[in-house]
């Protein structure tokens, strides 16, 4: 009689165990740099930082389910997603660097091979590593995962996702993190190309004529900063010292924005834009800036940045001859220093390049940005103490956060003053204008979240050098009278080309601060 054996079914994992491991064993290397210069100070802040990691650990859980839903495409896609995320991992924590849509043009310009010279043995060795790691998970959910009845689970983790991505706090969060940000600086870059060709003729071949034989205008713009922190205008704090002792700086006091956040301020001072009505507050977004008449008055253009690109701005970003990004991997959620200084050696770089006769130079500045802290040294700017420590607002005194701001302020200063030392002996005019203010506590608010009176008075300024006071003697007369008027931002666009001795019918004088 033949002894018939019953064989054991073998024993597989279940799929969302799988799923929870390597979702687990992802956040806690991955996610967890993604925060590591988050900066905490207390219990609030100890727990934003556990309820941030924790969103952004269910939001890559969510595409882990979906990867690993099939073997195949866990094979493929695992060892590829911890290679992309080790290399991102591996330049956050050793440049304190990000992906973003303008590295994804950076690359898309120049080529990856230009950045070839950041590779090096422990990057290579860091994504080999990973890469490895996550092979032998795919190799078991090949082999050992149970495919039974797993599909509910990722499809239920990407609803979520899905739903948790258009909660607008949690949006830019997520997205500006990895795994997603492989997506959304791929996306924003397509779409900041896409606005950057736009076929905007507002002043192509209108007439624009500069009788100065040489000039170099300057246009700042400031971040944040409110009128009321000047000690020009009467803040007991010497928050500007260098400009203080200025003799050839007008202070403008009264300049009123009505855009309130940079993405609708920044359009409206570099454009005819006007608040007479609809159509003209449209020309905020469909007209080009006062960048092209400079072009057509032979200046050579630039803009330098150190702030993220908008799709409101981006064209005239573009629309200058040349752009330079101080440093194309740093977003909002990076809490790493990123001072304005840093723009100078890429102003001494032009100006040691381009012996060009006319220049125009847009410089848009960090300023007053929250996270403060990143944006003041703290072997010189630190002078006002003491200063926020945490990223959760509640966690800071107001205090801390107005000296941290004022600090912000003092290194504007610096950053200024260090411009005009480099124009002082050129014909020169420099341009000052912040795009809105900032909330200090009023009625409990604070940065520029919401709209309130304090952020409608920005800072605003206009510095000229000798040579340019001997040759505008009468402008410089009618600035000083009008000085203390009651202006809008609206006066910018005009101003700058009447004071870069521009004649163009595109510009109404009667609008410009010298007339």
């Amino acid at each position: 009689m033949t002894e018939i054996t019953k064989r054991r079914p073998e024993t597989r994992i279940p799929f969302w165990i799988y799923w929870a491991t390597v979702a687990a064993l992802y956040a806690a290397v991955f996610v967890t740099i993604e925060f590591s210069d988050f900066p905490i100070s207390g219990p609030k802040g100890l727990a934003m930082l556990i309820t941030q990691w924790g969103i952004a650990s269910l939001a890559a859980a969510g595409l882990i389910g979906l990867l690993t839903i099939n073997r195949y495409l866990a094979a493929a896609g695992l060892p590829l997603l911890a290679g992309a995320s080790a290399a991102a991992a591996y330049f956050k924590l050793t440049m304190a660097a990000s992906l973003t849509p303008a590295i994804v043009e950076l690359w898309a310009v120049t080529g990856m091979a230009t950045s070839m010279d950041l590779v090096s043995l422990q990057l290579v060795a860091w994504v080999t590593a990973a890469m490895a790691a996550a092979a032998g998970l795919a190799v078991i959910r090949w082999k050992m995962v149970d495919n039974r009845f797993h599909l509910p689970v990722p499809l239920a983790c990407a609803v979520a996702l899905v739903a948790l991505s258009k909660v607008p706090r949690c949006e830019n969060a997520i997205y500006a993190r990895i795994p997603y940000s492989f997506y959304s600086s791929v996306k924003g870059y397509l779409e900041m190309r896409k606005v950057a060709a736009e076929k905007r003729t507002t002043f192509d071949g209108v007439a624009a004529y500069c009788a100065a034989d040489t000039i170099d205008v300057v246009v700042v713009i400031g971040e944040s900063l409110r009128a009321d922190h000047l000690p020009m205008n009467g803040y007991g704090r010497q928050t500007m010292p260098r400009l203080s002792a200025e003799v050839n700086l007008t202070n403008l006091p009264h300049v009123y924005t009505h855009p309130f956040h940079t993405y609708t301020s920044v359009p409206f001072m570099m454009t005819r834009a006007s608040t007479a009505s609809d159509a003209d507050e449209e020309r905020a977004y469909n007209e080009q800036s006062f960048i092209t008449l400079f072009k057509n008055a032979g200046f050579s253009t630039y803009w330098l940045s150190n702030q993220e690109d908008s799709e409101t701005y981006t064209y005239f970003m573009h629309e200058a001859d040349s752009l330079i990004r101080n440093n194309p991997s740093i977003n909002l959620y990076n809490f790493t220093p990123h001072l304005d200084t840093e723009l100078l050696p890429h102003f001494d770089r032009i100006l040691a390049a381009d012996s060009s006769p006319r220049r125009l130079f847009v410089i848009h500045t960090i300023g007053s940005h929250w996270w403060y802290g990143c944006h003041f040294d703290a072997a010189t700017d630190a002078v006002f103490q003491p200063i926020a420590q945490s990223k959760v607002l509640s966690d800071n005194s107001l205090e801390q956060m107005t000296n941290s701001y004022d600090n912000t302020i003092l290194a504007t200063d610096r950053f200024i003053s260090s411009l005009i030392n480099r124009i002082r002996d050129r014909n020169c005019i420099l341009f000052y204008q912040s795009d809105h203010g900032e909330s200090l506590g009023e009625e409990g608010r604070l940065l520029h979240g919401e709209n309130a009176p304090e952020l409608h008075y920005p800072a605003a300024f206009i510095w000229f050098s000798d040579s340019y006071a001997s040759r505008n003697a009468e402008k410089i007369g009618n600035m000083q009278d009008r000085r203390s008027e009651n202006l809008t931002t609206e006066y910018l666009f005009h101003s700058v080309i009447d004071g870069a001795g521009i004649a163009t019918e595109a510009a109404d004088h009667s609008q410009s601060i010298f007339h």
